[in-house]
């Protein structure tokens, strides 16, 4: 297309030019960009919100898994996320407590050498949690910068399927059981949960942003279309 543009100098000379502008069509990989505004959950003497979401499925129960969430706190407290099963309701839990984070796996705890003072500046953060059940690996990136790891953690097992999901509390009971005290107080901004265990470069490359043509994504939920208390996949079913 042509578009045609005057300028006028401080001595009132003017000149009219036309400048050309050619759009190439090109099959770009469609990224859905971190959302802009979070959902504030539990704020000031709230204790009793949470986020169930939707449709998890059997997303994280993987031979491996990479769940990447982001999210902002100011306090070094409280569980931010718990999958509960009906046999275990601490099958797979995030958890903020004693100064560290600590890690919930199939009811055994990795109190890591995650000083909960990163994650509770106020500021916004990407933490991501890498599995690998067949050398029982976890390793903890924080804004993709590997953080803890550690192997030989429940060898061979994945996570039982068809659990609750729920973001904001601790699960004492399947979808139930919450307690004041474990509430978390912050925002929720982006979820993203891949069917591959991914490396620090990967991380980094993909930091604030999701490409829903990739092959191991399995579910995005954004935060900025919140409605209610239940959290609908943007993108799923894979």
């Amino acid at each position: 297309d042509t578009f045609s543009y005057r300028m006028r100098d401080a001595n009132g000379l003017e000149s009219t030019s036309q400048l050309a502008v050619t759009i190439s069509v090109a099959n770009d990989t469609p990224d859905s960009i971190w959302s802009e505004s979070g959902v504030e959950i539990n704020q000031g003497s709230s204790n009793n919100q949470y986020i169930h979401v939707s449709d998890f499925g059997n997303l994280i129960s993987q031979t491996e898994f990479t769940l990447r969430l982001s999210l902002s706190t100011t306090e070094p407290s409280g569980t931010f996320f718990s999958y509960a099963t009906h046999s275990e309701h601490n099958e797979f839990r995030l958890h903020l407590a004693g100064g560290r984070l600590k890690v919930f796996l199939n009811g055994q705890a990795w109190n890591t050498n995650v000083a909960a003072s990163l994650l509770s500046d106020g500021e916004r953060h990407e933490l991501s949690i890498v599995r690998t059940a067949a050398e029982g690996g976890v390793a903890v990136y924080l804004d993709g910068v590997l953080r803890d790891a550690r192997a030989g953690w429940k060898a061979g097992l994945q996570l039982e399927a068809n659990g609750s999901m729920v973001l904001g509390h601790d699960q004492d009971t399947f979808g139930g059981g919450f307690q004041a005290a474990d509430a978390f107080h912050g925002s929720y901004w982006d979820l993203a949960v891949h069917s591959t265990a991914w490396d620090g470069a990967r991380l980094n490359l993909a930091g604030g942003q999701t490409s829903h043509t990739s092959t191991d994504l399995l579910g995005h939920w954004d935060f900025e279309i919140f409605g209610g208390n239940s959290l609908l996949d943007l993108f799923g079913g894979r």
